[in-house]
């Protein structure tokens, strides 16, 4: 069954058209119109979530919804991003940050980018829109879903030597295959899609904040040191997507191998 994905959550294909390494520039380019311009807005340390919004719908190539929400677990998150839905449709989406309700912070702007990052991204990339709808409709957007990519596939890992992340690796591994069990093959190939899809765009947009992170250190402004996180090495994004690609992988295989042997076997 096809998900098709209406027009407030993607670009036209015009816009969107290209490889996925197009799609990433076109990405950066927005970002950097959006980070350029809300520089220029910085009044007194802040910056007006009128001004955010603006400045983004003015860098869009083409009109979309996105709004700044206040966020409301500033203890546990710096940001957020999310659709906005309506009557079981999106029709826009959502940045949360910690913010007064008029203003937020000027050292909370690479978080933004990071956020703004996300949001982007998935205009470019509608494919992550129709899996999440896809996920829905079966589903399995479920507790098990959101249990193992908070705790294993988005976990902060401590480790000291090539051994200790090995270690690392294969406990998440364990996890994942206990998160999929139960499913069909098909559910588990979709689910492992949108958790891939979801991990590549974290690497993104953890980029992203390093750089407009770095770029407001060169001009003066004292950021806090977590806005510096190398994402790929904190979170192993890299090698998680890895073990994903490995574990589809291996999934598709057994399929292809169980077909086989049920043709041979009304063929004999």
């Amino acid at each position: 069954m096809i998900n098709p994905v209406n027009q407030f959550v993607k670009f036209s294909y015009d816009i969107s058209k290209g490889s996925m390494a197009t799609r990433y520039e076109k990405t950066k380019n927005v970002t950097d119109k959006v980070y350029d311009g809300l520089l220029d807005k910085i009044q007194d340390g802040k910056i007006r979530i009128k001004d955010i919004e603006a400045v983004t719908a003015d860098a869009l190539p083409e009109k979309k919804y996105i709004k700044i929400v206040r966020l409301k677990n500033s203890d546990e998150y710096e940001g957020g991003c999310d659709y906005i839905e309506k009557r079981g449709d999106y029709i826009g989406q959502e940045i949360d940050i910690a913010t007064n309700g008029k203003t937020i912070k000027a050292e909370a702007l690479p978080t933004y980018m990071h956020e703004l990052t996300h949001a982007v991204d998935t205009l470019y990339n509608p494919k992550y829109t129709a899996k999440t709808k896809e996920m829905e409709r079966k589903n399995l957007y479920d507790r098990k879903f959101d249990r193992c990519y908070d705790n294993s596939l988005y976990a902060e890992e401590k480790y000291k030597t090539e051994s200790e992340k090995t270690e690392l690796i294969n406990k998440r591994k364990k996890e994942i295959k206990q998160w999929l069990a139960g499913r069909t093959a098909d559910e588990k190939i979709t689910s492992i899609q949108l958790a891939k899809a979801m991990l590549e765009s974290e690497v993104k947009a953890y980029h992203s904040e390093a750089m407009y992170a770095k770029k407001m250190q060169e001009k003066g402004f004292k950021l806090p040191e977590d806005q510096y996180v190398d994402g790929e090495k904190a979170f192993l994004f890299k090698e998680k997507i890895q073990l994903l690609n490995d574990i589809g992988k291996d999934i598709i295989r057994r399929e292809r191998c169980k077909h086989a042997k049920a043709l041979a076997a009304k063929q004999a």
